[in-house]
Parts: C-alpha cells; sequence; structure tokens
C-alpha cells in the first residue's frame, strides 16, 4: 500500500476521464451525491448503449459511471 504522501500528483490530470463499470449507474451517482460529489452530467442513455452519469473527481479527473444496456 501506497503512503498518502506517493499518492499526491505532481501536477492535475486535466482531460482526463476515469470510467467505471457499475451495475446500478443511478444507485452510484446517489451514492456519489451523499458524499457531496459536484454532478457534472445526471443519468442519460448514450447513442453508443450505455446509461451514463459523470461526476467531477479530484486533481481535474472526470468519473464515469457507466452500464451497457441493450438498445431495441
Amino acid at each position: 500500500m501506497l503512503s498518502p504522501d506517493a499518492l499526491i500528483p505532481i501536477q492535475p490530470a486535466s482531460g482526463i476521464i476515469l470510467h467505471i463499470q457499475v451495475e446500478d449507474v443511478r444507485a452510484a451517482l446517489e451514492h456519489a451525491r451523499t458524499q457531496l460529489a459536484q454532478v457534472l452530467l445526471e443519468l442519460v442513455q448514450t447513442d453508443w448503449g450505455t446509461a451514463s452519469a459523470m461526476i467531477a473527481g479530484t486533481e481535474g479527473i472526470i468519473i464515469d459511471f457507466y452500464k451497457p444496456i441493450h438498445v431495441s
């Protein structure tokens, strides 16, 4: 395990989106909201077949909670 001092970035990681596949996007978003996360994108269905919601992470990273969906 790394010490907290080892996790301090040299500079903000601007322009990075971390995609995390989850079972329930709405639940992941609501959990993040209870932790006072800044919601950047409410739950949407994308054109490429996912349900997605985004929050602001630390150091300029955007976190995308997503789940593949089947479009009929």
